[in-house]
């Protein structure tokens, strides 16, 4: 099958989704509409993937506004006009979504990835019509949680039948409990004997880090032997680091920066306890992964955590930006090995039954075949 795959993002997920689809030997073109400085930029693990056509246009796609990319979408028009792909997956929907709707053509696979729904359709009308029009001109609609399920029939009305859900998943034969990972990091890091907790989502504003490092101190003032890992980068880098280093951890908590996908679960693996303090998400692979790796969680009460993680049985779920009940949650687990072994192990078995990559990537082919033997005629909007 010959799959155009659009994608302004370039990112772990794209590579997890292009490398699959390759290794089943599909025809795959990952477009991109980006600016040259970030082009040079794609992971070398996309660029790396053997087989995959990659199409890097010299027009730039920013704001997802019809007028002020016209070049954009006569470019793209006629790019698919020359493939002539048998499906177009679009991602995120406030640039890439658009543009796909815009072009006319058809079938369209829209896979939103949770805050292109969950958060931009209220910052503006405008972004709340774009994400309209993206999701009623798709021919399917993908997503990864009822939490992003709910939200889109709720903006457009759209009957479930044309949004199919399951988890993106993650690969079980990486994630998993491995005790020779574990040694190998805390010794690494000199803290064979400390309880560590460990935080991997990417510093930007929606996930909270800032509401996490503040509930430190408390966990510290009675665990002192805590230490905390914390995985990730972005634009809070500098506002994260010198808020530890203003509270004086810089002796407890480690930045690690951004980690490659084969050596996350080192991390993982040497933690005793993963924390998310996330604002909004969809499904969290990063959650998946701590799961897969048999870790106890302590997340934020949105609603899509609460589809993975039940209050007091696989973990505990806190109020958002609530750093006291954070810290009292992560302190209780400290003190409870017990507790966090059995949660762990439930978590261990939610992630083998319900997050295998492998199964969801089926899921994802097998909504390819429907909509190229069906055709998009099959998929008529009752709402347009």
């Amino acid at each position: 099958m010959r799959i155009c795959y659009l994608s302004s993002e370039l990112n772990i997920h794209d590579y997890r989704f292009l490398s699959a689809l390759i290794a089943r030997r599909h025809d795959v073109y990952l477009i991109s509409y980006v600016a040259a400085k970030r082009y040079q930029t794609i992971p070398k693990i996309i660029r790396d993937i053997k087989g995959l056509h990659i199409i890097h246009r010299r027009f730039e796609l920013t704001t997802g506004y019809a007028s002020c990319f016209p070049l954009v979408i006569m470019d793209f028009r006629k790019l698919l006009k020359h493939l002539k792909p048998d499906i177009l997956h679009t991602g995120w929907v406030i640039r890439d979504g658009f543009l796909g709707a815009l072009s006319g053509f058809h079938p369209v696979l829209l896979m939103p990835y949770g805050s292109d729904i969950l958060i931009e359709p209220e910052k503006s009308l405008l972004r709340r019509m774009i994400v309209k029009y993206a999701i009623k001109k798709a021919d399917i609609i993908t997503c990864d949680c009822d939490t992003v399920k709910h939200k889109i029939i709720d903006l457009t009305g759209l009957p479930e039948t044309n949004i199919i859900t399951f988890p993106w998943g993650i690969e079980l034969d990486i994630f998993h409990p491995d005790a020779g990972k574990s040694v190998r990091v805390r010794q690494k890091l000199q803290w064979l004997d400390n309880k560590i907790i460990i935080m991997n989502r990417a510093f930007k504003p929606v996930y909270g880090l800032p509401y996490f490092v503040n509930a430190l101190p408390a966990i510290l003032r009675q665990e002192p032997s805590t230490r905390v890992i914390l995985i990730g980068s972005g634009i809070l880098d500098a506002e994260i680091r010198s808020l530890v280093s203003v509270k004086g951890l810089n002796n407890f908590v480690t930045f690690v920066g951004s980690v490659p996908i084969n050596h996350m679960p080192d991390y993982l693996n040497a933690a005793d306890i993963y924390v998310s303090t996330s604002l909004s998400d969809g499904t969290s692979l990063s959650l998946l992964e701590a799961m897969a790796c048999s870790l106890p969680v302590v997340v934020t009460d949105i609603p899509a955590n609460k589809e993975w993680v039940i209050d007091g049985h696989n973990g505990f779920v806190v109020p958002p930006n609530d750093s006291s009940e954070l810290s009292n949650r992560v302190v209780t687990l400290l003190r409870n090995s017990g507790l966090r072994n059995l949660m762990g192990q439930r978590n261990l078995a939610i992630a083998r039954a319900k997050a295998d990559w492998n199964k969801n990537v089926d899921k994802l082919e097998a909504t390819y075949n429907m909509l190229r033997t069906m055709g998009a005629a099959s998929y008529n909007r009752s709402v347009q």
